[in-house]
Formats: structure tokens, sequence, C-alpha cells
């Protein structure tokens, strides 16, 4: 016959201390177990990134793309005469810019073209410029404006 014995401690700083003892009529055998496990920090960077989720959201098809069938197939001739491509309204220059920036990434027009077009990797770019560049929703300034971006921004990098 056995019997297994499980106890677990969850501890307010996120460390998990457990202790498991397996008993059998014939012998004992003992094993403490210590997991790290910091699921607060995890709840909480899981909520940074909805938040940031929704203002990507609300940039891209609230937005820039509002009301377009295909918003990664966006292509629009822009007030500086340049065009603005996909959901985020890219223009080829500054995915160069920012791709050697953040990434140290040289890229040609092609590359940026197709980044500018493609929804995940328009999107971590967009992050990345919005959430980790001084100031990076200038980018964006029109929309930035009407949906409050830096305020938005600001308050959640201090989370």
């Amino acid at each position: 016959m056995r019997k297994a014995i499980t106890t677990i401690l969850l501890i307010s700083t996120g460390i998990v201390a457990g202790y498991v003892a397996t008993a059998t009529t014939m012998s004992y055998q003992q094993k403490e177990v210590y997991i790290e496990v910091d699921n607060s920090q995890k709840v909480i960077d899981e909520k940074i990134k909805k938040l940031q989720n929704e203002i990507l959201d609300e940039l891209s098809v609230g937005c820039e793309t509002k009301g377009v069938k295909e918003p990664d197939a966006t292509i629009i001739l822009d007030t500086n005469n340049k065009m603005s491509i996909g959901r985020y309204q890219w223009q080829i220059a500054s995915v160069q810019y920012y791709y050697k920036k953040i990434y140290g990434k040289d890229i040609n027009r092609v590359e940026a073209i197709q980044i500018a077009i493609d929804k995940e990797k328009a999107t971590e770019l967009t992050r990345d410029v919005l959430f980790t560049e001084q100031e990076g929703y200038k980018n964006w300034w029109t929309c930035s404006q009407r949906l409050n971006l830096k305020d938005r921004i600001n308050l959640i990098n201090k989370l």
C-alpha cells in the first residue's frame, strides 16, 4: 500500500516550498522540493502586456487604419509625400531606422515593407518603439493626440 502526502506553502514573495513524502509498508522515502516561482511578477507582466495590446489595437485598427477591411495591406501617400504601409502606417525609412536602433540589424527596403505588412512583426516593432523609445508615440502624432498615448504610455511604463 502506498500513500503520498504533499504539502505546499505559498509565501507572499512568490517562492513556493513543498515537502513530499512517500511511504510504503516496507520502506520510507523522503524528498524536499523547492521550486522558485514568481507568479506575482508573471501576472503583472501579463497585465502590462494586455494594456499595451489595448493601446496597439486602438492605434492600429482604431485609428491609423480605422474602417479598412485589410489593415495589414493598407498603403497610403502620407502628408510628407512618403508611403505609409500596414496597420501601423510605417514608413520604410522609419522601419529601417528603428530596426537598426532597437535590434542592431540593418534591413533593406524590401525587408522594411515586409515587416510593415506583417501583423506580428509590425506589432512587436511598434510595441518596442512606443514603450521603450523616448517619445516613440510621436511617430503616430495625430493618433497619439486623439488617443492620449503620451499619458497612457507613461502610466504603463511606470508599472
